[in-house]
């Protein structure tokens, strides 16, 4: 049987009373879990939104969506990639980083791209971002 890999893009917002000393948690416990679900993927944080990349096997990712859901410290999360990947490697380590505001815009505004240009739009804005392991 063969494994499905899948890769997740979202945006969310920090929810109302979730203080900034919640992000590095946040990072903490992605680190950690993501490498035990063999997950891969960018957090990026602007101040007061989060945007994700995760990659990974399909139930991994799907674990991962439902408890992003359940998060209290996220709200209005929207989907922006849900794929299948055709190809995938070993999962890349998870990182997270800082970004500008104006780059989770962007990303915010983006209608009637295809997935892989959302996505390269998206790795774009993390290779200029402050990013840390």
């Amino acid at each position: 049987m063969s494994t499905h890999y899948h890769q997740l893009l979202y945006l969310s917002h920090l929810a109302p009373g979730a203080g900034y000393e919640q992000i590095a948690a946040i990072c903490k416990s992605s680190r950690q879990h993501n490498a035990e679900l063999q997950l891969g993927g960018v957090l990026l944080f602007d101040g007061y939104r989060f945007c994700g990349l995760l990659e990974g096997p399909s139930e991994s990712v799907e674990s991962m969506r439902k408890s992003i859901r359940f998060d209290k410290r996220h709200e209005r999360i929207n989907v922006l990639v849900d794929r299948v990947l055709r190809e995938f490697g070993s999962p890349k380590r998870w990182v997270s980083g800082y970004c500008d505001s104006e780059d989770l815009d962007a990303i915010e505004s983006l209608k009637g791209l295809s997935e892989a240009q959302v996505v390269a739009t998206y790795r774009a804005i993390a290779a200029r971002s402050h990013l840390s392991p």
